[in-house]
């Protein structure tokens, strides 16, 4: 997931709304073409010229997990984070959630590590950027898996 290293803090984490904003689809594009050629020497998010609208670059990232033919968590795994997410008590709940991750495939399970570490420093930052867990759940909530964005608030709460 080389995508979300790329991605600089120091202009990702204070930008309002980063996730809930689109992107210009000229830009996107563009974006979309260096990842998928693997380009990632002409791919310096740092270079304000040349990529001076970071939901752009946050919508090819959106896209990319939408676009997965199995979600980050994935279908198999889908039911049983459904109910994880109705344990009433917190730690037997984060225990659960806990175990699936770890039942995910390797490609999914450290995807899903690097995302979770990026989302949270946004998250981190919600008194600038205005991104709560929340609102990431709501964001990525279908994005990650095929349930309800409830559910996914709920998982994304524990990380």
């Amino acid at each position: 997931m080389r995508f979300l290293v790329l991605i600089p803090p120091s202009i990702a984490l204070d930008y309002e709304g980063i996730y809930r904003k689109t992107g210009g689809s000229g830009l996107s594009k563009a974006i979309t073409q260096l990842f998928e050629r693997g380009d990632y020497g002409s791919f310096d998010l740092r270079d304000s010229d040349r990529f001076n609208d970071i939901c752009s670059v946050t919508s090819v990232l959106k896209t990319y997990f939408r676009s997965l033919p199995d979600p980050l968590f994935t279908y198999a795994l889908h039911d049983e984070f459904v109910q994880a997410s109705h344990i009433r008590d917190p730690a037997t709940k984060s225990s659960v959630l806990s175990e699936l991750v770890f039942r995910l495939p390797h490609e999914h399970l450290n995807t899903a590590k690097l995302l979770m570490m990026h989302l949270h420093r946004v998250s981190q930052k919600s008194e600038v950027n205005l991104m709560t867990a929340r609102n990431l759940g709501v964001v990525f909530g279908r994005k990650f898996s095929n349930c309800l964005n409830d559910t996914m608030n709920r998982i994304l709460s524990l990380l």
